[in-house]
């Protein structure tokens, strides 16, 4: 059994990469790229650019200060107390996800797929990894890490899938449940791709919290 999760504007209530761009007075041009109509992998190329020189530890120090959802760590220990195997699956760098979840205390209960920046003697090259792999859909925005290939790479039925935003509904293709954090990032002609539309990770918990309840009423867990 497997379960996806988005980390930004999901497990987060703002952006992991803008906290980082607020410590090193970034973050107004972050956003800037972020919002951009350039590809998702470009845009990843170009913040890890920006990043070139910075210590590694400096980035995941900024990381930890991203806030985070009250309702982050009951729901990954609602799936890893119900047997499931927890991915964190993000578009943001892989060292910087690390940092949020271990500020949460979460690092041990799941396991993260990301592009990841590439360091040297622990500083950032500007340079990223990415994995080439992709399952495109008609919506394809050339994400750095193809969310769809990696739940059918590594997922194990029942799937489930929560997120906010357009990658996030390439997972929803493949799950068996799955919860749409409307924030208004996927056109309304997608959504319908979610089971559930909620407002926020808390509305999701309880939706989660039910549809367990009801695998476990038919021996499914």
């Amino acid at each position: 059994m497997s379960a996806f999760i988005d980390l930004d504007m999901t497990l987060t209530d703002e952006r992991s990469i803008i906290a980082v761009g607020r410590r090193i007075g970034l973050d107004g041009w972050i956003e800037n790229v972020l919002s951009s109509d350039f590809p998702e992998e470009l845009k990843s190329r170009k913040i890890a650019s920006a990043l070139k020189g910075i210590k590694l530890e400096e980035i995941a120090c900024a990381a930890s200060e991203t806030r985070s959802s009250p309702c982050a760590r009951e729901t990954i220990y609602e799936l890893s107390n119900k047997g499931f195997d927890v991915n964190i699956v993000t578009l943001s760098y892989k060292q910087v996800a690390e940092a949020v979840l271990e500020k949460l205390g979460l690092n041990s209960k799941v396991r993260i797929h990301a592009p990841e920046l590439e360091t040297r003697s622990g500083i950032v090259t500007g340079e990223v990894k990415f994995n080439g792999k992709k399952f495109e859909t008609p919506w394809c925005i050339r994400c750095p890490l193809c969310k769809r290939e990696r739940v059918l790479s590594v997922g194990k039925r029942p799937i489930i899938a929560i997120g906010d935003s357009l990658p996030d509904v390439c997972m929803f293709l493949e799950a068996d449940f799955s919860i749409l954090i409307d924030r208004g990032n996927v056109p309304w002609n997608l959504k319908h791709y979610a089971t559930f539309k909620v407002r926020d990770l808390c509305e999701a918990l309880e939706r989660l919290k039910s549809y367990l309840t009801g695998m476990n009423n038919h021996d499914f867990i």
